[in-house]
């Protein structure tokens, strides 16, 4: 793997930050340490409406984590809210 070059890691940081604060992973906005995410619904088969699998990741501090709900909703709505209990748990950084 290759690092990427700062002003990628810089804008990709506040955009992660910005999912956080103004978008879809609000169910981190109350944890500290300015967490940045990234959320997403995939959508599978061929039922109608389809079905979904419910994806969050993201980082705070040194810690990065990802959530998968198979077969699972929504990632903000749903993946979202495992992730801050997972980050509740690993205590304030």
């Amino acid at each position: 793997p290759r690092a990427l070059k700062p002003g990628v890691a810089d804008s990709l940081r506040t955009m992660m930050r910005s999912v956080v604060t103004e978008g879809s992973g609000g169910a981190l906005r109350q944890i500290p340490g300015q967490p940045g995410a990234k959320t997403g619904t995939a959508e599978f088969g061929t039922q109608t409406p389809p079905r979904t699998h419910a994806w969050f990741i993201g980082y705070r501090e040194d810690l990065s984590f990802a959530v998968l709900l198979e077969d699972g909703g929504s990632g903000g709505a749903d993946a979202g809210p495992v992730a801050a209990r997972f980050l509740r748990a690993a205590g304030t950084p």
